[in-house]
């Protein structure tokens, strides 16, 4: 492939003299922050395979489409709680991004991501599942089968779409049941 000359030499040589020399400068404005991997328990758990079987693959009747948001909550939870968890106000302990995940895939990471954030006993949380745009179908189907899931799971008090700095109607925040932990 030949590449085609856009300025003539006299106007390359125009420029170089005008600018003169050049010298390279640090950026100081950009610094790459490693995010430490999550903790890991160290004993393996077989909630996540309970979790997981009990988590079917068809997505349900009324899933969320394009843009729709998305809230639920179970009886007993505080009005001044929900509030705050669909404000975005309740600080997140945890994130998960299921994008590009097959179902089977999403499936089984959201199952070990739910029993891990049970044991180390975070509060809230955040699902990013996607708006579904690339999808095969043009529909969000993991957005979907997220919505059910975690209806579905008594550990889960409430969940609601995200606040767009956080994904929007591509996310949820999801609230957890505390639990006490048998020591």
């Amino acid at each position: 492939m030949t590449r085609r000359k856009l300025t003539s030499d006299a106007d390359a040589d125009l420029f170089r003299s005008t600018v003169g020399d050049v010298k390279t400068i640090d950026n100081d404005r950009y610094s790459h922050i490693n995010r430490r991997p999550a903790p890991k328990p160290r004993q393996a758990n077989v909630e996540v395979e309970h979790l997981e079987r009990d988590m079917p693959d068809a997505p349900c009747y009324a899933a969320p489409g394009f843009g729709q948001s998305q809230y639920f909550a179970r009886p007993g939870v505080q009005k001044r709680v929900l509030k705050r968890l669909t404000r975005g106000q309740i600080p997140l302990n945890a994130e998960i991004d299921l994008h590009g995940m097959i179902v089977s895939e999403a499936r089984q990471a959201l199952a070990g991501f739910l029993q891990e954030s049970l044991d180390y006993q975070h509060r809230c949380i955040c699902i990013i599942h996607g708006k579904g745009h690339s999808s095969a179908r043009q529909t969000p189907v993991i957005k979907g089968l997220v919505d059910r899931w975690l209806r579905l799971n008594d550990k889960v008090l409430a969940f609601c779409s995200a606040q767009p700095r956080d994904g929007g109607t591509g996310a949820v925040y999801a609230l957890l049941k505390h639990h006490r932990r048998k020591d």
